[in-house]
């Protein structure tokens, strides 16, 4: 079996033994101590060159609420999120003003980032050898899509961390026995509890197999073969597992409290089957795009699953391993398709198993190399050609993905793996240019572009500042020899058309962005150029859900609340759970007296599930306490019709 059969020496159970545990900086060897270099230059590179989008602010404006705050006050989109991130989020903001700077807030994932592909390197050494734990952990330093979230003010990297550290403790617990690792795997997943819910909701649950097995070899029938390691896991192995339940316990409630609908289970059958094939052809992409993305990914399935059977064959060490990285890459699989019948469900929340199907796929290549590709002994004169296949194969997937990373360091073409708008360089060109007199009308996803925007501003633009789907804003007037400057970027799906809309001669200036694009018009007539905007935006994307509300906002600026009505309803719901936690949030920011806030989360609302009436309600009470009377009747008016036909969140894209 090569290195995976390799004897790994435990000390005696000496006092000092026990605590032995940390691994000899010596003994790891000059390579994967490279690969963090090359992680750690990469996750480094660029760290403040695209600016903070929605998410990243979310993070920082929950956490400037102060420690009291992310503890105690926790509604809504404050619930998204366990307590230990926004901490992490606090104290990075406090190093520097991250409208000015975003390294100190996003150094944390970026730290994180770095260090997964030397613990990759361990659990690979403990389960499919020495080989497989370097070919893993070059593929994890270069991946792509590791490097987006490792330079986002978000958990997902950091979860990634503590996952593969909890699965490497276990293993060096179980099986050396010493108080010192079943400690640190006590500790690994505790982290990794309370930096993420999905820690509870995906990784535990695909690392359950593993550790009922471990606890039936230690107290199943036949149990203890009477190795010093075996008897020394079962005294310390329940006060690790009792420590985590323990840790569970609070996590668990604060995640019961998230309005989320039951799984429909009956659709699920019929979901599974496209939902896993889109799972494996996206999990890891290696961000080169079109059919070459395409079979990259297919290759890297058809050698996960030869990594799988081969280890599964070989038997012992690297059978389990090969069990434990196929159970991290499955399960959460099988979970997110269940929940994908009833909530939003995004691929990076199974970040943490990227590593994992890496590690199947490093064994696929060492298995080819050392033993044919059909994993079983051939003649010597295959042997050498199944050898120079399975390093030809791999270079070529390191090839890829070194393509991959220019891509996404390259300006023009971030945008295929990264969803990250240059507000930051819109808010400061609107600074120069808009003037008290103007309007600035944010057309994009929706409140979320005000949000980031104003965020950039300390919350004082230069101009009154609205969103598109904001029943106030055609109440404003235009000042005199006053501008409207759109700003446009939730096309993030058609490049082309932010380019000719940019490039449009009947603007009276434009500027183009990364995903953002500013357009200036002078007119005193604003419901007539919104509908001359929507009317656009129709022409080029007239299935789009976003622009089908537009239009309904169109009517409603134009008195016409049955017209409004039909076509809220005839865009149906953009992201329904999203716009209910936006709701919720609303509620939230309201009961504590934050207006501003609140109508922003409201807005969002509207976007996210225009048919719903009980946003409409919401938005005319708000309207009529703050003197928007025709507005506030318009919105009663809409949200009657709508109840009145039985819209509500139920609708569908």
């Amino acid at each position: 079996m090569g290195n995976s059969s390799r004897l790994t020496h435990y000390p005696s159970t000496s006092f000092a033994s026990r605590f032995a545990f940390l691994p000899h900086l010596s003994a790891v060897g000059l390579w994967p101590w490279l690969i963090f270099a090359v992680g750690l230059a990469l996750r480094l590179y660029h760290l403040d060159y695209y600016g903070l989008w929605y998410d990243e602010v979310a993070s920082i404006e929950i956490a400037r609420r102060g420690v009291a705050a992310i503890f105690t006050d926790r509604f809504g989109g404050m619930l998204v999120q366990t307590p230990l991130h926004y901490l992490v989020v606090w104290l990075t903001d406090r190093l520097a003003d991250p409208a000015g700077t975003a390294s100190f807030v996003r150094l944390p994932s970026a730290l994180a980032g770095a260090l997964v592909p030397p613990c990759v390197y361990a659990l690979g050494r403990e389960t499919f050898g020495r080989g497989a734990g370097l070919i893993a952990a070059l593929l994890v330093a270069l991946t792509p899509v590791q490097i987006m979230h490792s330079q986002d003010v978000r958990p997902y990297t950091m979860l990634t961390l503590f996952s593969v550290l909890t699965a490497y403790c276990l293993l060096r617990a179980e099986r050396s026995g010493q108080a010192g690792w079943w400690a640190a795997f006590a500790l690994a997943a505790m982290a990794d509890l309370y930096i993420s819910y999905f820690a509870i909701s995906l990784f535990l649950p695909a690392l359950a197999p593993y550790l009922l097995w471990v606890l039936y070899s230690l107290y199943g029938h036949g149990s203890g073969t009477g190795t010093a390691p075996a008897g020394r896991s079962r005294k310390y192995a329940p006060v690790a597992f009792a420590a985590i339940a323990i840790a569970c316990t609070p996590v668990l409630l604060d995640l019961l409290r998230l309005e989320r609908t039951a799984p429909n289970f009956e659709v699920l059958p019929a979901l599974v089957g496209t939902y896993m094939v889109a799972y494996f052809t996206r999990l890891a992409p290696v961000g080169v795009g079109g059919a070459v993305e395409e079979y990259a990914q297919w290759g890297l399935l058809l050698l996960a699953i030869v990594g799988l059977v081969s280890g599964v064959r070989v038997g012992s060490r690297r059978a389990r391993g090969a069990v434990l990285c196929m159970s991290v890459v499955m399960i959460p699989a099988l979970i997110l398709a269940a929940f994908r019948t009833s909530n939003i469900v995004f691929l990076r929340y199974a970040l943490f198993a990227v590593p994992f199907y890496y590690l199947l796929v490093a064994g696929g290549l060492v298995s080819m190399a050392r033993q044919g590709p059909a994993g079983v002994a051939t003649g010597r004169w295959l042997r050498p050609l199944a050898g120079v296949v399975a390093g030809a194969v791999g270079a070529g997937l390191v090839l890829l993905l070194a393509v991959g990373v220019g891509i996404y360091f390259s300006p023009g073409e971030h945008t295929r793996l990264s969803y990250m708008p240059d507000y930051r360089g819109a808010a400061l060109y609107l600074a120069r240019k808009a003037t008290p007199h103007d309007l600035i009308i944010m057309v994009d996803e929706p409140a979320l572009g005000m949000a980031v925007v104003n965020f950039y501003w300390h919350g004082t633009p230069p101009a009154p500042t609205y969103d598109s789907r904001d029943p106030r804003l055609f109440a404003q007037p235009i000042g005199s020899g006053g501008s409207v400057y759109w700003v446009i970027s939730f096309f993030q799906n058609d490049l082309n058309f932010m380019e000719e809309i940019s490039a449009d001669r009947g603007w009276a200036g434009s500027q183009r962005f990364e995903r953002v694009v500013v357009v200036e018009e002078h007119t005193d007539d604003l419901p007539a150029s919104f509908d001359r905007l929507v009317s656009r935006l129709e022409a080029r994307l007239p299935d789009f859900q976003p622009v089908k509300t537009l239009r309904g906002c169109v009517y409603q600026a134009q008195g016409q609340a049955e017209q409004a009505a039909s076509a809220y309803r005839a865009a149906g719901a953009y992201y329904p759970q999203l716009g209910e936690e936006f709701l919720a949030t609303a509620q939230g920011f309201a009961g504590r007296g934050d207006a501003a806030r609140a109508w922003r989360e409201a807005i969002t609302s509207k976007f996210m599930q225009p048919g719903n009436p009980q946003v409409h309600r919401w938005l005319a009470a708000y309207l009529q306490q703050a003197g928007y009377v025709r507005e506030s009747l318009m919105e009663a008016r809409i949200a009657e019709l709508l109840a009145s036909s039985g819209s509500g969140t139920a609708n569908s894209p």
